[in-house]
């Protein structure tokens, strides 16, 4: 991701919880006001701070990046998933976008504490929006290596113990084409592709939605191949829980659930469990390729989007 070092550095400390919130200092018995510097209203912690105070959403609708982050929150259960799925749900710039924008609601938060500075949200949004191309356009890319950034990427996928089989799926979407992607992939016990699948859908789905139906469309395309030891992985926590609920709804959403339920029930040695963002990468992958056609793909060799991810995959 191509973002100044400082930047890198400032989201590490976030996904960490390092940052001096007013929230994180009184945990530390300094004395302090607690109260957000923004809306005067709620506590100051990085979950108000930047994803739900008036100012901080008002920064990203400006920066086009409300939609977005409506459906990063509907997934997140903390401001980590927050950060990993800002990082890790998007294309290079995107999350660069994300990176700088963060930053420097930061900054503009310490402007306001020490200096007593206020700057408007559209101001906030184009110093970081100036940032970033500043950046790029003096050519400076990013390093691989030990960059601290990298230390969000902690969750990796691991092998399915033989003779069970593993099946990711993600569900992804895309603005322009205003339509909701599914993609899913087949491994054996050796982290070899066995078989990928990807379908899109025309519509925006709600995240919920498109994720209870990625995992309905991979358990049915699993029994229909006629596989019965698979464990089925989705990066929706929500929807794992919701399977094992014995609550029933009227929803969309809970109809998806119980159609999953008795693809479960009909096939004792299929599991669905819950796997972070970051070890369900090839899935999120397959799901995005899945913009360029019209109706559903399936491969048996792994697509070229894929090949570096399915790689790295396999040394787990």
């Amino acid at each position: 991701m191509n973002i100044p070092p400082k930047v890198k550095h400032f989201i590490w400390r976030a996904y960490r919880n390092c940052l001096p919130t007013r929230s994180n200092l009184a945990a530390k018995n300094i004395q302090v006001d607690t109260i957000c510097v923004f809306c005067h209203i709620d506590i100051e912690t990085c979950w108000h701070l930047f994803v739900t105070c008036s100012f901080c959403t008002n920064c990203w609708n400006i920066a086009g990046l409300k939609d977005w982050v409506e459906r990063w929150v509907a997934e997140a259960e903390s401001f980590q998933d927050f950060v990993e799925y800002g990082i890790n749900n998007s294309d290079s710039y995107l999350a660069a976008k994300f990176c700088v924008i963060l930053w420097s609601l930061w900054r503009q938060r310490n402007c306001e504490v020490w200096e007593q500075k206020h700057l408007a949200a559209t101001g906030t949004v184009h110093s970081a929006l100036c940032i970033l191309t500043d950046w790029g356009n003096n050519g400076i890319r990013e390093q691989t290596g030990d960059d601290e950034i990298s230390a969000v990427q902690i969750h990796q996928w691991r092998k399915p113990d033989f003779p069970y089989l593993k099946c990711n799926v993600d569900a992804a979407f895309c603005q322009n084409r205003k339509c909701t992607g599914i993609g899913m992939i087949l491994r054996n016990d050796q982290g070899e592709l066995v078989v990928a699948r990807t379908m899109c859908f025309p519509g925006l789905y709600y995240v919920r939605e498109a994720e209870a139906m990625g995992v309905r469309e991979a358990l049915s395309w699993i029994y229909g191949l006629g596989i019965q030891q698979v464990v089925v992985e989705t990066d929706a926590k929500y929807v794992v829980d919701g399977l094992s609920s014995l609550e029933k709804g009227m929803t969309e959403y809970d109809s998806i659930l119980q159609e999953c339920r008795v693809l479960l029930h009909s096939e004792p040695a299929f599991s669905v469990d819950f796997v972070r963002r970051s070890a369900n990468k090839v899935a999120h992958e397959l799901a995005k390729e899945s913009f360029s056609f019209d109706s559903p793909s399936v491969w048996s060799s792994p697509p070229l989007c894929i090949v570096n991810s399915l790689s790295v995959d396999a040394l787990h």
